[in-house]
């Protein structure tokens, strides 16, 4: 398993490597300003008057970046200055050209040119080389680094403050500071800590070798002891790290706990740490949140619960959809609604979907019966291909000396191994003060031949703080009217100011789009005495103009112009309501107008000279100095009333109302409708009617009406009969009456002597009656036999629109309860029993509600669901039926979770409200409460800086995450697991040095070098590591609250 995994690592090294190569040269470039990019730039930027403007930052701006990619570019705004990052500090640009110290650097021999590299400057070494007999520092020569000297393999022998030792170094010894130099030492073993020094190698290992362990098992295994110092794993438990998951008897966990196979409870199910009551049922409280023990009878009058009953599948029902047959074994007959072919597949089939019949089917999917490996011919391959199982084994193949792996001089193609060419060597490096080198760095001055140049170098003059300019060719020079303001931030520029237009093409500044002649704007010499702007001559010159002023005004005032602007409320604006107000300034509608006490306002409409615009022209709406609201037709014309777009009515000049028509008779009459007219109230009639009498046309059917209150005459019958909403009924009249109420008449004086299934008030028919007060219904019956109080009509055996009272009994001592209870309150301060009357048919569907309002235990005494009582704590209720054998709850109030209980809760969320009742926050605080359990005791503090506690005690266990125990209360520090790493498989230590490969397993010594261990880095796939000063799992922050009463 080992081998297998390393291989595996190898492997993906190797992908990445070749598959970076393929991504470069197969990566897609970006033009912009051009559709046409170079080939050799992922991103070309083309302009002929735009420039490149990258991120301005101030130096702390800068240092506050957080991890700053190698290669990321930034200007300085302290330094005035482009500065990049190297991978591990900020390296300045060259700004000016004056800055460079020297320009004459070449490859022949040179005895006069000298580069000095200032106090606290650096040269960086990459791969190539500096070759020199002797480094001299700007002090004795006895400093100097001397390499001409016959030295012993791998020392560099300093003369000063460097190593000072020319000693062979035995084995396992390090270079140590002595305060002086370096001197050979070899590492001694501490207290608890074995130190082995092997051929060329250190191992650090536990002092006891008896507290190592050893094992085997496969990826993702648990882990189990199986003898002292040994473990092996189990296919019984496994983890899956990438999804934090723990599986049981499957290796493939879909959730944080995934069991397959059954599951045995010797203890209790305690969902969010609560075991639950005898008999309760656990029920989803939905996606995220823990399960809740909850009542079996509490779901009865549940209506969600209710309402999902019928979705429940019982054995035997029939299958739907994709399943065919009965449960709890129907049949598969189809996927997502797509057919499933009715035959067994064989071993190692899968259904594969068949277009031509249109169904599911098993077929085979092939198999790999060997897995082989190619490389390019730099590698070497053994082991491939692998037919079962196996390594594969990849090394370099032997390569000529003083060559480099690299791609192809010119254009693009497969890298090899092959010389540094000149177009290998960069030569647009940009430099201030010393040479772009990596790799090593150094003080003092080296030494150039004469007579070398740089390729393209600049030559000129230039003095602080003008900024320069280009006087051609390869030369700078400077105007002192244009200048750079470093204590201003801002470009300086003396004289006059002339905005140039070219006339075409893209411009900084455009006077038109279709201007075509060069045109100069010249700012004036001075400044304006006041607060003025620009305006143009047409010729080119500026001149300064005076901003009028404009009156100061209130909130909501608006300007008007009347010879001069003034600020006036004639019409005011609202703004906070958006309402406009004219001459008034608290509107109260969109539109709102005010003429003031007493005074009549109106709006006026009229139409030019077809109504004239005078005061008695047109059409008025508006109100009187009476405050009464008038509508005013001021021509000689009707006043027209439509909805959608249809005339409704019309009231003529002379009076006259026409309804539904646009035709009214001009005579005696004033109203005229066209149509039925419908009367919901009295119909009352001071004059005479004519003809005197009101007919009723004789009907032989009844006719269609629309609502109960209708009358006709039934010719039939000979009778008038009136329509109650549902039926006819024919009217009593004088004739009738005494032979339909003699002898069912009831006294409003009493009555004696009666049979109730012979006499009763109330109907014999399908028609309900009322019982009225003061002329309003108060109580109906319906036909159906619907009782309706404060309603007229009752959609359930009694509708009561209104308060219902109840009695309601409070009780401080044992009572039994009869038919003459219903609300009960005990208010006891020591425990005492409410006794039930025993559930029979004579009580069933009574309805006791028990609620203990003090501090005394009330036991409930009697069969309620099986149990023979049960127990209510303070502020607890409770509510019973009978169904005639036992009592049931139908509802109950408990206050949850208990007294004691630490939740999250987000304080700082939007519109969180504030804490309920009973809670306060873990902040470590002395609860004064008299009324909680906690008075007087410190609350724990979870809540507070997590490196602010020195012991992981009750009160100090701020920012820490909770867990369960056997016990509450117990804190522990953060910890990380004990564990050791492990090395290459040949215990070799290796490592690089000047394009040598060293490996000390095989006696193969290199100079002395220093081996630091660093921070985590990145593997290549997971990120990079995130470290801190505790371990911790991802997390946010919550406050934790505890409920005290």
């Amino acid at each position: 398993m080992e081998n297998r995994s390393l291989f595996k690592v190898f492997f993906v090294v190797l992908l990445s490597l070749f598959g970076l190569n393929y991504l470069f040269g197969q990566a897609q470039n970006v033009g912009i300003g051009t559709t046409t990019p170079d080939n050799s730039a992922i991103l070309e930027l083309y302009s002929t008057s735009h420039g490149f403007l990258v991120p301005r930052l101030t130096t702390t701006q800068r240092n506050a970046i957080s991890s700053p990619a190698t290669g990321l570019l930034i200007y300085n705004l302290d330094n005035q200055r482009f500065e990049y990052y190297n991978g591990t500090q900020w390296v300045a640009v060259v700004s000016s050209v004056a800055t460079v110290p020297f320009n004459l650097i070449a490859s022949g021999t040179n005895t006069t040119a000298t580069m000095v590299v200032g106090s606290g400057a650096s040269i960086t070494l990459g791969g190539g080389n500096i070759e020199a007999n002797k480094f001299i520092g700007t002090g004795s020569t006895t400093d100097a680094v001397d390499l001409a000297t016959a030295e012993v393999s791998g020392v560099l022998p300093i003369s000063k403050g460097g190593t000072g030792n020319s000693t062979t170094p035995g084995s396992g010894q390090i270079l140590i500071g002595n305060g002086i130099g370096f001197s050979l030492n070899t590492i001694t073993a501490g207290t608890g800590i074995q130190i082995t020094n092997g051929a060329g190698s250190i191992t650090i290992s536990d002092a006891n070798a008896n507290s190592e362990v050893t094992g085997s098992g496969s990826a993702n295994q648990v882990a189990f002891w199986n003898g002292t110092n040994s473990i092996s794993g189990d296919n019984s438990l496994w983890w899956d790290n990438g999804n934090q998951r723990l599986g049981v008897g499957t290796s493939t966990p879909s959730e944080k706990l995934h069991i397959s196979g059954n599951v045995l409870f010797t203890g209790a199910l305690m969902p969010n740490g609560s075991a639950g009551s005898s008999g309760q049922v656990l029920v989803s409280q939905g996606a995220g949140n823990p399960p809740q023990w909850t009542s079996a009878s509490s779901l009865e009058t549940d209506p969600v619960y209710t309402a999902a009953i019928s979705s429940i599948v019982f054995d035997g029902d029939a299958a739907g959809g994709d399943l065919n047959g009965t449960y709890p074994n129907p049949t598969v007959v189809k996927i997502q609604g797509r057919n499933v072919a009715n035959t067994p597949p064989a071993n190692g089939q899968a259904y594969i979907w068949n277009n031509t019949s249109s169904q599911w089917e098993p077929g085979n999917v092939g198999s790999v019966s060997s897995v082989g490996l190619s490389m390019p011919t730099e590698f070497s391959v053994s082991g491939s291909p692998i037919t079962n199982s196996g390594t594969f084994s990849v090394s370099w193949n032997p390569q000529s000396a003083n060559t480099v792996f690299a791609g192809p001089t010119t254009g693009t193609g497969t890298p090899t191994f092959r010389s540094l060419t000149d177009a290998d060597i960069p030569d647009n490096i940009t430099a201030s003060n010393y040479l772009p080198l990596s790799g090593g760095t150094m003080t003092g001055t080296i030494d150039f031949a004469t007579g070398q140049t740089f390729p393209g170098t600049v030559s000129g003059n230039g003095a602080q703080p003008y900024i320069a300019i280009w006087s051609g060719g390869s030369s700078l020079t400077y105007d002192n009217r244009l200048q750079w303001s470093n204590s201003e931030n801002a470009l300086v520029i003396q004289n006059s100011l002339g905005l140039v237009n070219s006339g075409s093409g893209l411009n900084y500044f455009r006077t038109s789009n279709s201007q075509t002649t060069t045109i100069s704007y010249y700012l004036p010499t001075s400044l304006p005495t006041g607060n003025a702007f620009l305006q143009t001559d047409a010729s080119g010159n500026l001149s300064w103009q005076t901003i009028p002023t404009l009156p100061t005004g209130t909130t909501g005032q608006t300007l008007r112009y009347n010879g001069g602007w003034e600020a006036t409320n004639l019409i005011y604006q609202d703004v906070s309501n958006n309402r406009i107000g004219f001459n008034f300034t608290n509107p109260a509608t969109l539109l709102h107008q005010d003429q003031g006490n007493a005074t009549a306002t109106y709006h006026k409409f009229t139409a030019g000279s077809t109504t004239g615009t005078g005061v008695n022209d047109g059409f008025d709406i508006g109100i009187d100095n009476s405050g009464n609201a008038i509508i005013r037709q001021n021509e000689n014309l009707p006043l027209i009333f439509q909805t959608n777009g249809t005339e409704r009515m019309r009231l003529l000049a002379n009076g006259k109302l026409g309804i539904g028509t646009t035709t009214i008779v001009d005579d005696s009459i004033l109203v005229q409708t066209n149509g039925d007219v419908y009367i919901d109230g009295d119909l009352v009639v001071t004059g005479n009617i004519d003809p005197k009498v009101i007919y009723f046309q004789p009907q032989s059917t009844t006719p269609n009406v629309i609502s109960k209150g209708a009358v006709f005459y039934d010719n039939t019958n000979n009778n008038l009969k009136v329509y109650n909403g549902s039926t006819w009924s024919s009217l009593i009249t004088q004739d009738n009456l005494p032979s339909q109420v003699a002898s069912v008449a009831w006294k409003t004086t009493g009555n004696s002597g009666l049979n109730e299934s012979t006499n009763f008030i109330g109907t014999t028919d399908n028609v309900g009656f009322k019982i009225k007060t003061n002329n309003t219904d108060r109580v109906i019956v319906t036909g159906s036999g619907n009782v309706g109080v404060g309603t007229t009509n009752p959609n359930s055996t009694l509708s009561v629109e209104g308060s219902i009272s109840t009695k309601v009994s409070v009780v401080t001592s044992n009572i039994t309860l009869d038919e003459t209870y219903h609300t009960v309150l005990a208010n006891a301060s020591s425990n005492i029993t409410i006794t039930l009357p025993n559930p029979s048919t004579s009580n069933v569907g009574r309805t006791y509600i028990i609620k203990n309002i003090n501090t005394g235990n009330v036991t409930i005494s009697g069969s309620i669901e099986g149990s023979s009582s049960l127990v209510l704590r303070q502020k607890e209720s409770i509510e019973l039926i009978s169904n005639g054998s036992t009592w049931v709850v139908t509802s109950s109030y408990q206050p949850v979770p208990p007294i004691g209980s630490i939740i999250a809760w987000h304080k700082d969320f939007a519109n969180t409200p504030s804490l309920p009742y009973g809670w306060v926050e873990c902040n470590g605080q002395t609860l004064n409460d008299p009324a909680s359990p906690y008075h007087n005791q410190v609350i724990p503090n979870l809540n507070g800086d997590p490196n602010g506690a020195d012991s992981p005690g009750l009160s100090e266990k701020a920012g820490m995450f909770l867990r369960g125990g056997t016990t509450s209360g117990t804190g522990q520090y953060d910890a990380f697991q004990g564990h050791r790493h492990s090395v290459d498989s040949d215990g070799a230590l290796k490592y690089e040095y000047a394009y040598n490969t060293y490996d000390i397993s095989l006696g193969n010594y290199a100079p002395p070098a220093n081996i630091t261990i660093g921070d985590p880095i990145s593997d290549g796939t997971n990120g990079t590591p995130r470290t801190a000063n505790e371990t911790r799992p991802k997390n946010m922050s919550v406050v934790w609250i505890m409920r005290v009463k």
